[in-house]
């Protein structure tokens, strides 16, 4: 892939990657005082899931298998929340500024199961982005793959997107934010996906969906694969 230009919201995204980091740590320390207390329970009523259907634009359906990395509730259906109060395995977070991005479980809507992750703009602020962070080795020095079913309404800001990210202490080695392959617009469920080489010095990756101004996007049923074992 060649070298593209990121935008501002982009460039503000890689920035904040180590504000968020101190949060992901805080937000694990409370996790492990607070473990022993129930669970908050969302909504949502079960359904049996949708078929899986080719992917009309960006899609991985073509590519061949890898070696999975189990995600926390890749398709929102538990019903137990993260200690941030969002869904388990999972936090949301914002460009600095008034709440601009709302996270929403959503069982009216979704791919498969009983609920998707909605990301609704209701403010100025640049993006709004929902990850969960793998840590260990299997990923690294390996290229993974990240796929997921994303549906837009409005999207006509920069568009949504999928994205992996290395870290390392919190900071950005290495990233892809499918840059240049936003879905924008208004499309129904299709299955996207993109790839990272992760670099031998990184320590952890996180995945997950980000929106960039106006609009909506549905997230549902995300995978994570090594694809490359090099």
């Amino acid at each position: 892939m060649g070298q593209m230009s990121l935008s501002p919201a982009r460039i503000a995204l890689c920035s904040r990657v180590a504000f968020v980091a101190l949060a992901f740590a805080a937000a694990a320390f409370a996790a492990a005082a607070f473990a022993a207390q129930p669970a908050e329970k969302t909504t949502g009523h079960p359904a049996t899931p949708a078929p899986v259907s080719a992917a009309p634009r960006g899609p991985a359906a073509s590519a061949s298998a890898g070696r999975a990395i189990a995600l926390v509730n890749s398709g929102f259906e538990s019903e137990k929340s993260a200690p941030t109060g969002g869904p388990e395995g999972w936090y949301s977070y914002q460009h600095a500024g008034d709440t601009s991005y709302l996270f929403v479980l959503d069982d009216a809507v979704k791919h498969g199961g009983a609920r998707s992750l909605r990301i609704d703009n209701v403010g100025p602020e640049p993006y709004g982005s929902i990850a969960q962070i793998i840590t260990g080795g299997e990923s690294i020095g390996k290229t993974v793959r990240f796929s997921a079913w994303l549906k837009t309404r409005g999207a006509d800001g920069g568009g949504a997107a999928l994205f992996i990210i290395a870290e390392l202490g919190g900071n950005n080695v290495a990233h892809n934010f499918m840059a240049g392959s936003e879905v924008n617009g208004t499309r129904e469920w299709a299955r996207y996906s993109l790839t990272l080489t992760i670099p031998a010095q990184a320590d952890r990756i996180r995945v997950g969906t980000t929106l960039e101004g106006k609009g909506t996007v549905w997230f549902d049923d995300g995978a994570l694969e090594v694809v490359n074992a090099r």
